[in-house]
């Protein structure tokens, strides 16, 4: 029975694609070793093998050195906790602290790592919880993200933050930390605020909101007056820089914008999709503007995207573009993710929420879209996709953490 199905499994992984699939390059190996997640023919089978209830969960689960760690909120008191992946019991991690705010855990692959954005202070751990070392950064206000790229942790800070809710912080402070000492190597320091990074190879893309006084006015308000409603629609800014912190280039784009990035390009998408040369900026591909695009991510020589029709309510879809050629590959329909998309051993993974409150968790193939699985997660929310080995981890319902396989 075993040989018949995993035969079967093979027959499908090589059945051709629609017309418009493409050749891309072979799976790569995942910066983490042992994060591909279940196979083709396991996530045919796949059912939920455990789940547990948690504090108020934040951020996204991390797979990494034979356990599952995730953020964790509380009374007053924010840290990490450590999971057996074999059914979900506490491990070792001593890193509870003060706070109300914890960003999701990261992994250079040797240490855990986290901001606390309230105090500022960027952590280190060793996978059983010891503390490595810490970092702290100044500013107005702290991104709730950390990023580790070629021996460097990156964290940003925000100044000038305006004294209105909805406002746009004037200037972010990038910096770069040594990834085994924590000793800061370099700071840059943009235009604009929320910033969100990603890195790929040796470079670093980061995009900032622009809140830009000149066009829209001065955010001090006399006393007693209200402010009047204006719509800020000043461009995003997307800067690209080298690990040793040299700047390749900068644009700004129109829109909400979402970014990703691999060795060669930059995928920005804002008001339309466009990916650009990762040395130089220069622009190689825009998709159509009949689609808005969002939560992207790049892998295996493609690019992965939301993509929902503007000309047809609620028609929510994921579509994989060719990462050189931007020539759209395929699009799954019923898919709208929540938390982002995960990719891994050639399967396409996300919590889809096409009809709210009920969330699901899909799985794809990532050669055609073809949908493999669809399990119920139940009402409200959900996480980006952690992959292990053979499974897969995810959040659901704010409290509830589960592990498929």
């Amino acid at each position: 029975m075993k040989r018949t199905l995993l035969a079967a499994a093979l027959m499908a992984t090589f059945v051709p694609g629609p017309a418009l699939a493409a050749s891309v390059d072979p799976v790569l190996e995942p910066p983490v070793a042992d994060t591909n997640g279940p196979t083709l023919s396991q996530v045919a089978m796949l059912t939920r093998a455990w789940s547990t209830k948690a504090g108020e969960l934040s951020g996204d689960p991390l797979y990494f050195a034979g356990a599952i760690y995730h953020a964790e909120t509380g009374d007053g008191r924010v840290g990490l906790v450590r999971r057996a992946v074999t059914g979900g019991a506490h491990l070792q991690f001593a890193s509870t602290v003060r706070g109300y705010t914890i960003a999701a855990p990261v992994t250079d692959g040797d240490s855990v790592l986290t901001i606390t954005p309230d105090d500022g202070v960027v952590r280190a751990y060793s996978p059983d919880g010891a503390d490595r070392w810490t970092a702290r950064l100044g500013g107005d206000q702290r991104a709730d993200w950390v990023l580790a790229t070629g021996g460097l942790i990156l964290a940003a800070a925000e100044f000038e933050c305006g004294r209105y809710e909805g406002d746009t912080c004037e200037r972010t402070v990038l910096h770069a930390f040594r990834a085994d000492s924590g000793r800061r190597v370099w700071t840059r320091e943009l235009a604009g605020g929320s910033p969100v990074a990603v890195a790929a190879g040796d470079r670093i893309a980061i995009r900032t909101w622009q809140d830009r006084d000149e066009l829209h006015g001065d955010d001090i308000i006399p006393p007693g007056q209200e402010p009047e409603p204006i719509v800020d629609d000043s461009p995003a800014l997307v800067t690209v820089l080298t690990a040793g912190n040299r700047r390749l280039w900068q644009r700004p784009v129109a829109g909400v914008v979402s970014i990703a990035a691999d060795a060669d390009g930059v995928f920005v998408a804002g008001d339309r999709l466009c990916a650009y040369r990762a040395k130089d900026g220069r622009r190689s591909w825009c998709a159509p503007t009949s689609h808005r695009h969002y939560d992207l991510t790049a892998a295996d020589g493609r690019l992965y995207a939301a993509a929902d029709d503007l000309s047809v309510p609620d028609d929510h879809r994921i579509a994989a573009f060719d990462n050189r050629t931007g020539r759209r590959l395929w699009t799954a329909a019923g898919a709208r993710p929540y938390g982002g998309i995960t990719v891994g051993n050639g399967v396409v993974w996300l919590v889809s929420n096409t009809d709210m409150p009920v969330s699901r968790l899909l799985a794809l193939r990532a050669e055609d879209g073809r949908e493999l699985r669809r399990l119920p997660l139940g009402e409200y929310g959900g996480s980006r996709v952690a992959l292990g080995v053979n499974r897969a981890f995810v959040f659901h319902d704010g409290r509830t953490i589960s592990a498929y396989r």
